[in-house]
């Protein structure tokens, strides 16, 4: 099992390696790594946000062929699913719950309004998206 894993966003693939040495937390210098897929919508967006804030994470790129069920990954990700982030070797799953730890752990810039009404408009909006489904 291998994934790609790179510095931040805008660098080229870096090295291939394992997820158990890439899931340690005492890489020096990553304090947020991202585990997803290319094509995973949920991935997508936590890509967005952390491209948004302009943070810069070690991106790890699963081919979710069997790869998330590596037991490593399962102890980040016991749903062994995508996306996972990690922060300070802490893993934080679910894309939306994700997005609202990126903007209290990283507060600038927002991704949402600090006014209470429009957030949670926001909030609302989000939730519509998550939990309705729309009939294929």
């Amino acid at each position: 099992m291998s994934f790609e894993s790179r510095k931040n966003y805008s660098t080229p693939a870096g090295d291939k390696t394992k997820i158990a040495r890439a899931a340690s937390p005492s890489r020096e210098g990553v304090v947020l790594e991202h585990y997803h897929n290319i094509n995973s919508v949920c991935a997508q967006k936590v890509r967005i946000a952390l491209n948004e804030k302009g943070l810069e994470v070690r991106e790890h790129l699963l081919t979710l062929r069997g790869d998330q069920h590596d037991p490593v990954y399962r102890k980040l990700n016991p749903n062994g699913v995508v996306p996972t982030l990690v922060h300070d070797g802490k893993p934080v799953i679910e894309s939306s719950l994700i997005l609202y730890y990126l903007d209290d752990a990283f507060p600038q810039p927002p991704l949402m309004p600090r006014e209470p009404l429009l957030r949670h408009r926001g909030c609302t909006t989000s939730w519509s998206m998550n939990t309705c489904t729309i009939p294929a």
